[in-house]
């Protein structure tokens, strides 16, 4: 099999927030539907929930990653040890709170629910306030009869509009379903109706507003700004515009679980804050820190430049609350000699000259900090800097060397991206099975699925390499599924374009070529993926669609000799010698040696003859 290009290990995420899914403005109100066709439309986006002590409803608000987003009432969840969500087609998954805004008042009684896959179909929330007197549909599960429809008009706003008021049936169920309007956008989340004696037409809901400030608290510190570089991209500066914008601290997981700040670095948001050393920080923006990762915690504490973060801390046995704006930290002062703690100093600025993209400070700083006592979970970090930073320079066998004295300290760790590292490492140097071995760890011990998308696009790479392209398919596809960027849905494409085309499936090669193609801005890659489509056209024997395609990829590039060489066979297909032979005696001249061996033998002596 040819030698495949390795994929990209940065994979850049877009926003978690995806847009609606049918053609609706930004705003929701271009365009009215009938109740008939907004019912069809809203239900594959509503859900079911059944819990060990109620019943409730539920609606899809985001497809983040490779996992599914639902909104719900607070009392809806409150106090279950098991959540199931029951989908319109029947299908049921398991769910998980991520955050729980306490239903302490009614503006609180909301919750978000989490599922693995993308599942159900995204509701739109309105950003601005509902229209009195509109028409809205509540969909719900009422006493268990799942996705049934009420009708009726919004009434009234309440409590400066945080509370819409409907005669909309609401009977217990409904519970935590979308109240929509007539353009589709949900307005409000439905949570209850008044059951005074005489009370009619009194049902209400939590505003679209106030609900879509509840889920950007959760978005907010998930949405991942920061990517691990690709140390195999000499152009990685194109594709890391974002600035580090974590804390500026250094904390590790103290005796009860809970991250214990070490170091703070000057001038960052942290410090601007009050954050002190050894405060025990408790949660970030509602959500708990104990039992947290290392990775989870990274990706908890990561958020836009300026974008602020609630942190619960416990000092001297109390609790405060503090508000941290993020700042861009690469420019704040790392300088050792101004810092008492010079060990976590040097880890800082290792870490800060990493991802500027300064390897070789990086590893000087890194192995500046080993110098001094550091907990062994700090250690750990610093050589997992260094084995970056080589693998970045190149330095493979340095780069695994370092990557296991960070295993040495702690034989148990399971770091994913320590394992996904390594993996990465090993099939630079063509230890392929070692590399299938560490991304199957990396797998096992990937809590985020943050990276998931580049572990399983490079284990596909690994099997592939050692000729299991069934599995390498199916990891590839995995990875594709995941939200990535564009250009590595160009790599992962190609990817599978080539292996489908080894393994003789020629037309599903270039159906994923075809996509590839489409996606790709690269000028270079575009030719080599017309050639590729060029070949696969040529096994398929249509002739014509492999000429035009090596026509394109020669257009674009006239130094490309596969694509001349592959045109030969084409034209000699359909009898036209000599324009094959022009093009097997230019694919020569162009440095390919196959074809000048094959003009030299005898079956390529009638073109070697030919003027």
């Amino acid at each position: 099999m040819r030698s495949l290009l390795i994929l990209p290990l940065i994979l850049t995420f877009s926003s978690p927030v995806r847009a609606s899914w049918w053609n609706f403005s930004n705003e929701c109100d271009k365009k009215e539907y009938t109740t008939k066709v907004l019912t069809e439309k809203s239900k594959p986006g509503v859900l079911m929930i059944n819990t060990d002590k109620a019943t409730g409803s539920g609606f899809v608000v985001s497809h983040l990653k490779n996992k599914t987003l639902i909104l719900t009432n607070s009392h809806v969840i409150e106090g279950a040890k098991t959540i199931s969500v029951q989908w319109l087609d029947g299908n049921q998954d398991k769910a998980k709170v991520v955050l729980d805004a306490g239903g302490d008042s009614t503006l609180t009684d909301l919750a978000l629910l989490e599922v693995y896959g993308k599942e159900g179909k995204v509701l739109k929330l309105k950003k601005k306030q509902a229209i009195v007197g509109g028409d809205v549909i509540a969909i719900g599960s009422p006493r268990g009869l799942g996705f049934t429809l009420t009708k009726g008009v919004i009434s009234s706003l309440r409590e400066e509009g945080k509370i819409v008021q409907t005669d909309t049936a609401i009977n217990p169920g409904s519970s935590g379903g979308p109240l929509i309007n007539t353009s589709g956008c949900v307005v409000g989340v439905n949570t209850f109706k008044s059951i005074q004696e005489g009370d009619e037409g009194l049902n209400f809901a939590i505003s679209s507003q106030t609900a879509q400030r509840f889920i950007n608290k959760y978005l907010g510190s998930n949405k991942k700004e920061n990517n691990i570089e690709d140390f195999k991209d000499e152009n990685i500066s194109k594709e890391n515009n974002n600035k580090p914008t974590v804390f500026g601290i250094s904390t590790i997981q103290n005796s009860e679980n809970h991250r214990e700040v070490l170091f703070i670095l000057k001038n960052s948001g942290a410090e601007k804050a009050g954050l002190k050393i050894n405060d025990i920080i408790l949660s970030i923006d509602g959500k708990p820190t104990k039992n947290l990762s290392k990775n989870e915690w990274f990706y908890l504490s990561k958020g836009k430049i300026g974008s602020k973060a609630k942190l619960k801390v416990r000092r001297n046995n109390k609790d405060i609350k503090l508000v941290i704006t993020r700042k861009d930290i690469s420019n704040l002062n790392s300088d050792p000699d101004h810092y008492e703690n010079k060990g976590l100093a040097y880890l800082m600025k290792g870490y800060i000259m990493l991802i500027s993209e300064k390897n070789k400070r990086a590893i000087t700083n890194y192995e500046k900090a080993l110098e001094f006592d550091l907990p062994n979970e700090k250690k750990i970090s610093a050589y997992s800097g260094i084995a970056f930073a080589k693998g970045k320079l190149k330095d493979f066998k340095g780069a695994l060397y370092a990557a296991k004295n960070a295993l040495k300290l702690d034989p148990t760790e399971k770091d994913s991206f320590l394992y996904q590292l390594m993996g990465q490492i090993k099939l630079d140097l063509k230890d392929n099975q070692g590399a299938l071995d560490d991304f199957n760890l990396a797998l096992e011990f990937n809590e985020t699925d943050d990276r998931a998308a580049m572990i399983y696009a490079n284990r596909g790479l690994a099997k592939a390499n050692l000729k299991n392209y069934k599995g390498a398919i199916k990891d590839l596809e995995k990875a594709f599924e995941l939200e990535i960027a564009s250009e590595q849905q160009v790599s992962i494409l190609t990817q599978l374009g080539r292996i489908k085309g080894e393994i003789g499936d020629h037309q599903k090669a270039i159906n994923s070529i075809s996509e590839a193609i489409k996606l790709s801005t690269n000028k270079d890659q575009i030719a080599i993926l017309y050639n590729g489509r060029c070949w696969n056209n040529l096994k398929l024997k249509i002739y014509q669609s492999a000429i035009d395609d090596c026509n394109e990829a020669i257009k674009i590039n006239p130094n490309n000799f596969m694509a001349f060489a592959n045109r030969g066979s084409a034209f000699s297909a359909i009898f036209m010698h000599r324009e094959a032979c022009f093009d097997y005696k230019k694919s020569h001249a162009l440095g390919n040696q196959l074809a000048g061996e094959w003009l030299n033998s005898r079956q390529g002596k009638w073109c070697r003859n030919m003027y």
